[in-house]
This record gives C-alpha cells, sequence and structure tokens, in this order.
C-alpha cells in the first residue's frame, strides 16, 4: 500500500521521534511510505541554523506563527502532491491547531485520510497565556471530522476536546503514544538482567525528555536535594536525557542547590539511544506535565520495567493505574515527590513489581500496532477497542479484525 504521512510543521521533539517511528512501522509492515510536509522530520537536530530559527519563531506573537502556520500550508501540499505524484492509497496526517493541509489532500486524491491530533489547543495556548483563532480552530477541525474515516488522539482529554467542538464522537479513537516493538523487546530482557534497584544502597534517579518549563525538571532537582539531605544510606544520583530550553536554568539551579556532582546530564540522544539509556534507571520520574496529553516517555519507561513517579493528573491516570502501574503523586510539591522515590527505593520488592505491571499494561502500544489501526482505514476495517485501564476510562483503538463496530465516543 502507497501511504503518505504529512504535516505542516512538526516539533523536533515527540512529535518528530513518534512521526518517524510511525514511518518506519509502515515501512516494515511492507508499505511504501512518503513523508512530506512543508518542513522536514528531524527528531532533536541540534543544527545552530535551525535552533537560531527555532529561537526566533518562539519569540514572535501567536498571531504571526500562527500566520506562518497557515501560509505555510500550500508550500506542504505542494511539496506532499509532488512527493506522492505516481499516486497514494491512504493519506496519514499530523494535524495542527488549523486543520487544513489533511482534508484538503484528501480531496484533491480523493483517497482515505486518518488524522493524527496531539494537540489539546486551549490548553497548551493556555499555558503559555497565549490565544488562537478559535474559530478557524474549530471551523477546521469540523472539517476534517466530515473528511477524515477517523481521527486519533493520544488521550481522553484530546478527544473530549474534539468532541464537544463538534467532531464525530464515532471517528474519535484514543490511541496512548506508543513504544516500538524492539523496544519492548529490549525492555523485557532488561527486568531480566537489570532489574531496578540491583545496586545495594544505590538509587538512579532517571528523567528522559525534553527540558520544557512544563515538565518541571527544577521539582526533580529540589526533590534530589532533599533525598541527599536525609543520608539515609542509599547514594542517589539522577541521569537527565534530553535538552532544551530551560537546561542553562537546571543547571544553575543544580549549582546553588549543591547537588551538581549527583546529576549527569546526557542531553539529545538518538531514539534508541534514549531508550537505551532508561536501562540505568532504577526509578524513573515524570515531575509534571500538561493534564492532557499521553506522555510518551512513560509508555517508554513502562517498556522498561522501570518504576514510574508521575503527577496525579487524571491524563496520567488513564494511563497508569495509581498504585499498581505507577505512583502518583500531588503535581508541584518537592517534598512529596522525594517521599514517592524513597518509597520505592526502601522497597525494592515494590519497585519492580510496579515496574512490571506497568510494562505488561503497555506492550499492546507498540507503533506497529498503531500502523495496523491506520492501515484498516483503507481497507474499511473498523479498529477494535480494548479497556484503556483497569480504572475503565473508556475503550482505546487497537488493530483488530473487521466487522467488529464500537462507538469510539464512549463517556465515562
Amino acid at each position: 500500500m502507497r501511504v503518505l504521512l504529512t504535516h505542516v510543521t512538526l516539533g523536533r521533539g515527540g512529535d518528530a521521534v513518534q512521526w518517524t517511528a510511525l514511518a518506519d512501522s509502515l515501512r516494515r509492515a511492507g508499505h511504501d511510505v512518503t513523508v512530506a510536509g512543508a518542513v522536514g522530520v528531524r527528531p532533536y537536530s541540534t543544527r545552530r541554523a535551525a535552533a537560531g530559527a527555532r529561537t526566533v519563531v518562539r519569540r514572535l506573537p501567536w498571531q504571526v506563527r500562527d500566520a506562518l502556520e497557515l501560509a505555510l500550508v500550500p508550500v506542504a501540499a505542494a511539496r506532499a502532491w509532488w512527493a506522492a505524484r505516481d499516486g497514494v492509497d491512504l493519506i496519514v496526517y499530523h494535524a495542527g491547531p488549523y486543520a487544513v493541509l489533511g482534508p484538503l489532500l484528501a480531496w484533491l486524491w480523493r483517497v482515505p485520510l486518518v488524522a493524527c491530533l496531539d494537540a489539546h489547543v486551549p490548553a497548551e495556548r493556555g499555558y503559555r497565556s497565549e490565544s488562537y483563532w478559535r474559530s478557524v480552530h474549530e471551523g477546521t477541525a469540523r472539517w476534517l471530522g466530515r473528511t477524515a474515516r477517523f481521527v486519533v488522539t493520544p488521550s481522553w482529554a484530546i478527544a473530549d476536546h474534539y468532541r464537544r467542538i463538534g467532531l464525530p464522537a464515532a471517528k474519535v479513537l484514543v490511541r496512548p503514544g506508543g513504544v516500538l516493538q524492539r523496544h519492548i523487546e529490549m525492555g523485557l530482557r532488561l527486568v531480566e538482567t537489570m532489574p531496578p534497584m540491583a545496586r545495594a544502597s544505590e538509587c538512579v534517579l532517571g528523567f528522559a525528555g525534553s527540558l520544557s518549563d512544563w515538565h518541571r525538571v527544577d521539582l526533580l532537582l529540589e526533590a534530589l536535594a532533599l533525598l541527599v539531605a536525609r543520608a539515609d544510606g542509599i547514594a542517589y544520583r539522577l541521569v537527565v536525557v534530553g535538552g532544551g530550553r530551560e537546561e542553562p536554568r537546571l543547571r544553575a539551579l543544580a549549582r546553588r542547590l549543591g547537588i551538581a556532582q549527583f546529576v549527569e546530564w546526557r542531553g539529545s540522544l538518538p531514539h534508541d539511544d534514549a531508550v537505551a539509556a532508561m536501562a540505568e534507571f532504577d526509578i524513573a520520574v515524570l515531575p509534571s506535565t500538561l493534564p492532557t496529553g499521553s506522555p510518551m516517555k512513560l509508555v517508554e519507561y513502562a517498556a522498561m520495567g522501570r518504576p514510574i513517579v508521575a503527577p496525579a493528573l487524571p491524563n496520567i491516570g488513564d494511563l497508569l493505574a495509581p498504585e499498581i502501574e505507577a505512583i502518583l503523586v500531588e503535581p508541584g510539591s518537592p517534598a512529596v515527590l522525594a517521599e514517592a522515590i524513597a518509597r520505592l527505593a526502601r522497597n525494592p520488592v515494590l519497585a519492580r513489581r510496579i515496574g512490571r505491571l506497568a510494562q505488561s499494561r503497555v506492550r499492546a502500544l507498540t507503533w506497529e500496532d498503531t500502523a495496523r489501526l491506520l492501515v484498516c482505514a483503507a481497507i474499511e476495517e473498523e479498529p477494535a477497542l480494548t479497556p484503556a485501564s483497569p480504572v475503565g476510562r473508556g475503550p482505546v483503538a487497537v488493530a483488530g479484525t473487521a466487522g467488529t463496530r464500537h462507538a469510539a465516543g464512549h463517556d465515562p
């Protein structure tokens, strides 16, 4: 099957990693895949020119940035049309705040369209105290809903947003962020050869992801300072995998807290290397996040069998069951975060059990399965659904057999 993955712009972090993983999974399944948009897909690119351009764009008023995004739609359409000039059987579209490109290409080619809607625009813009063109966002989203076979979202918060603004409930599916099958296999071996807390009296904390303000790695540094000051017989250190605009501030904070010698900054790594680095973590931590998405790092932490400490937010509880598959804590408190970490460090049996249960939860969330789900659209099969989590939030889309029809907009 000829598949076009298209977008207008993509970030260089998680969005680019996920788009690349999806393209690779489709190719391994034997499909002819073309990736085309207004910008290239470069996960964690460190090129100076590109970094400088991103910095300039981030500083522009939101109206200018959004106007640029809309102005790039014809560029993306032309590049997609040229890249797939021999024809396509399926379009997979990574939609931004204004979902124009995918419906336009589907209308021109008259082929099935599947959309990936990762953004909860009101929540994300509100976090940055920015606005957006609401009527354009909602109008293009409804056009997308009419055009697409189905729309995949990573969390119930995002799915509910798009349902509220008029997308057909039965077309909106929830599929949390995925993990590659080879990483699942790596993690299964890892829990046997290097289980968490295998080093006597030593505990390696780990964070992997972008050093963005919403991840609040400062809270993790403050928690580490509290743990080091306890002198409770456990030697704590922290490995940080990732880079971002907060890194200089975070390094300065580690020095002020007197814990610089206990923190190792690995920087941005290729995807496989970043996942492999999680093997060193005894406890994987997500200090904070937005209350809407499905952080890919949590799925990858779980795939590696690492016990997780994360904020007690509804979207996180939908992904991992509290006290069973992760320790979820009150957001924003270094002391509470430190206590949860110490609880796992003092109880290796609990840490390993939580890690294994989380690993079992995410084994069905592979990018290979997501690729099969998307191909269902082109052959007019209905995706099957499976429960999202033990707390019963609702069904999650999985690749399944034809003929099974469910309303993906199931209310909790």
